[in-house]
């Protein structure tokens, strides 16, 4: 699914020169140097900004205030190395000036990538000034980046903490939640975000994300629709609106919302994977492939893409390179249950049922109320002859889902090889009675009756099962009662 967090970091800029008291050798002419510099600011203006800057240092060295405006200006026109520059020269200075640790912090994990460094400058700041939220924000997005999401949870709790209206924030441990599946905490802080900032877009594409999740697809729909009313151009929305056409069925309308989104943002890896997944869905296997190789040009790291990539390849039968795939992308990301459905379903395929029980049920301990993955979980129980688990499994599939007819099969098949003829009996006549169009419900129940040694209710059930095109019922009244069934 698309979504990100808001924005990478949050940089400090000292609104207006008004704010400052100067030091009382700081020449005059340095000051309006300055001050002409933070009037260039605010018509964005850089160039002439950095200039005036420059003048004022060159006339007083010792001017911190004009390294930090003039390290924002270079970072504001897009000059990150010159930016950390005077960020570390006015560090050099003044060791104790928190605000240039933030914003030095903020070029280390964005720019550089290095976030041992970004962390530790973010925590100089704090040590300094305790109260400044961005500092705690900040190191909340660098642990998210790094999937340490309980430094990140603790980080962002921090930040509003400190500043009850800082929406990012809210947002961003609102997105994190919904990570987490943790989805009434993220819809408490997204609303919480919204509002603070009523046409905060990103928002409202998290919360059809949560909705989307929670199966409330009509409002997952309301969210990318209001989403898209604030900006239509949003990537993002576009992906999401997609994603839920396609779990819909629409898978028409599911690619013209992700073409447009791919074409809108062609550099984010979660708009090509989801196209990819449409793609898949509907048997186009060529371009979904080159839809997730593109996502992981992009990101070659992104363990979704691996996923579903091994996904696609068990699709096609090529096992090797659907487990190899499908390892890659469980080591990047160890609790996606539909990598460790797959994997299991892999495992099964070659015979090590054990494994394909230990993988599948991690999946179901992430979403336990998935009526697939518990029934393929008893559907292994079951070849193992281990009947209570997976009749348990089974009972919780139908719960979850009462329309799924093969765990209604399996759970009969499961009480009768456990010699529990009375409850098979009983959980197929219920499946007899909501699915009478499904002839593997009467060959089940046929061999329940078989079994009970009611001879002439299994030879009904056989001809129903038979007269629904299952060819092992035609066969067995052929072979065991000489029945030959006209066509």
């Amino acid at each position: 699914m698309p979504g990100r967090i808001s924005a990478i970091l949050t940089l400090i800029l000292l609104i207006t020169s008004s704010l400052y008291s100067y030091s009382a050798d700081t020449p005059i002419t340095a000051i309006k140097y300055f001050e002409r510099g933070v009037k260039y600011m605010d018509v964005w203006d850089y160039d002439g900004a950095i200039k005036e800057f420059h003048n004022a240092i060159g006339e007083y060295p010792a001017f911190t205030d004009a390294y930090f405006y003039l390290a924002w200006a270079y970072d504001k026109k897009g000059d990150k190395k010159e930016a950390f520059n005077y960020y570390d020269a006015l560090l050099n200075i003044d060791p104790g000036y928190a605000k240039a640790y933030i914003n030095r912090g903020a070029i280390y994990a964005g720019y550089m990538k290095d976030p041992g460094k970004a962390i530790a400058d973010f925590e100089a700041a704090l040590k300094i000034d305790p109260k400044l939220h961005e500092a705690y924000y900040n190191l909340g997005v660098v642990y998210q980046e790094k999937e340490d999401n309980i430094k990140a949870l603790e980080n962002y709790n921090k930040a509003v903490e400190v500043y009850p209206k800082y929406e990012s924030a809210f947002y961003n441990r609102g997105y994190l939640y919904l990570k987490l599946q943790k989805y009434d905490l993220a819809l408490k802080d997204l609303d919480q975000s919204l509002a603070i900032n009523p046409k905060k877009v990103a928002a409202f594409v998290a919360k059809g994300l949560v909705y989307f999740k929670l199966g409330d697809l009509p409002l997952s729909m309301s969210n990318f629709q209001t989403a898209l009313y604030y900006d239509v151009n949003n990537a993002s929305a576009h992906s999401g609106l997609g994603t839920l056409y396609g779990e819909m069925g629409y898978y028409k309308l599911a690619l013209e919302e992700l073409d447009l989104a791919v074409k809108l943002d062609p550099k984010n890896e979660v708009n090509w994977n989801n196209r990819g997944n449409i793609l898949q869905s509907v048997g186009k296997f060529p371009q979904a492939m080159s839809n997730y190789n593109t996502a992981l040009a992009i990101k070659t790291n992104y363990a979704l893409a691996m996923i579903n990539k091994g996904s696609l390849y068990f699709e096609m039968k090529d096992y090797v390179n659907a487990a190899l795939f499908l390892k890659k992308g469980l080591a990047l990301q160890p609790k996606n249950p539909a990598g460790l459905y797959t994997l299991g379903l892999i495992e099964g395929q070659i015979g090590d049922i054990g494994r394909a029980i230990e993988l599948i049920k991690s999946a179901v301990e992430i979403e336990p109320k998935n009526s697939t993955y518990l029934t393929i979980l008893a559907k292994y129980y079951i070849l193992k002859h281990n009947y209570h688990p997976a009749i348990s499994a089974l009972e919780k599939a139908i719960a979850a889902d009462p329309w799924k007819y093969d765990a209604f099969i399996l759970l009969a098949q499961a009480y009768r090889q456990n010699g529990d003829l009375k409850n098979a009996l009983s959980v197929i006549e219920r499946a007899e009675k909501k699915f009478p169009w499904n002839g593997l419900v009467f060959y089940e129940k046929a061999l329940i009756q078989t079994a009970m040694k009611d001879s002439a209710g299994a030879v009904e059930s056989y001809k129903k099962a038979a007269g629904l095109k299952i060819a092992e019922a035609s066969q067995i009244l052929e072979e065991q009662y000489g029945i030959i069934l006209k066509n």
